[in-house]
């Protein structure tokens, strides 16, 4: 958790093109119930945002779902207190409407979330 506040762990979106960027990150510090939550937006809405077909006409895009990959570089560089895929893959993922929301609406999300 420390290793993405400070950085050590770097966290990119990786979507057809470079459509997203990374708003905030914060680590809750309580016990057990201890997690680090990041957001992140969407930049701009194109065809070829994943996932998306070709048709006979052009490319046409499910705008009922997104798909981003999150690309975590550093892992190396941690000592994991279990390991590695139970750090990573026990995560959730909320969608807010595009807007402007404080920077600390990231710490408000994770402390309202337990992973126990």
């Amino acid at each position: 958790m420390d290793a993405v506040v400070d950085g050590r762990l770097s966290i990119t979106f990786v979507d057809t093109l470079p459509i997203y960027e990374l708003l905030g990150k914060f680590k809750r510090d309580d016990g057990s119930k201890s997690s680090v939550g990041f957001s992140y937006r969407l930049t701009e809405v194109v065809e070829q945002d994943m996932p998306w077909r070709k048709t006979k006409t052009g490319i046409k895009k499910n705008m009922k779902k997104d798909q981003v990959f999150i690309v975590i570089d550093g892992i190396d560089t941690v000592q994991w207190k279990t390991n590695m895929e139970n750090c990573i893959t026990k995560g959730a993922i909320g969608v807010l409407p595009d807007g402007n929301y404080p920077d600390s609406l990231t710490a408000c999300v994770t402390k309202d979330k337990n992973f126990v």
